[in-house]
């Protein structure tokens, strides 16, 4: 939890016009768009959303929002690489098998958690 990831957006020329409300973003938001090239390549930051496993998710730019440097505006859409995200926390539940111990008796207990854990 409280990662992020780099997205990089490249275009085949310098365009002018592009926002982040050009891209739609599945189960997270994008922050911090900026180009340091000129407008060819474009960098934000991925931050999923919390509490939410889904192993199928695209950013999708809206190409008619930019514009090359001749006034060209783009067509279409375009659509990322797929990316999972996995930011549901893992739950337990926990059994006692003998729920009326006496002094000297011990117990099994199960704990059981949603998904494999580490620690």
């Amino acid at each position: 939890m409280g990662e992020t990831s780099q997205v990089t957006i490249t275009f085949s020329e310098a365009v002018s016009g592009f926002t982040l409300a050009d891209l739609t973003v599945a189960n997270g938001t994008l922050s911090g768009l900026s180009s340091s090239d000129g407008g060819v390549t474009w960098t934000a930051t991925l931050t999923p959303v919390i509490g939410i496993t889904d192993a199928t998710n695209v950013i999708t730019l809206d190409n008619t929002g930019v514009q090359n440097a001749a006034g060209n505006t783009g067509t279409g859409t375009t659509d990322s690489n797929n990316y999972a995200i996995d930011t549901l926390r893992p739950t337990a539940t926990i059994v006692i098998a003998d729920t009326a111990l006496k002094d000297g008796e011990t117990s099994l207990v199960t704990i059981t958690f949603s998904e494999a854990v580490l620690g």
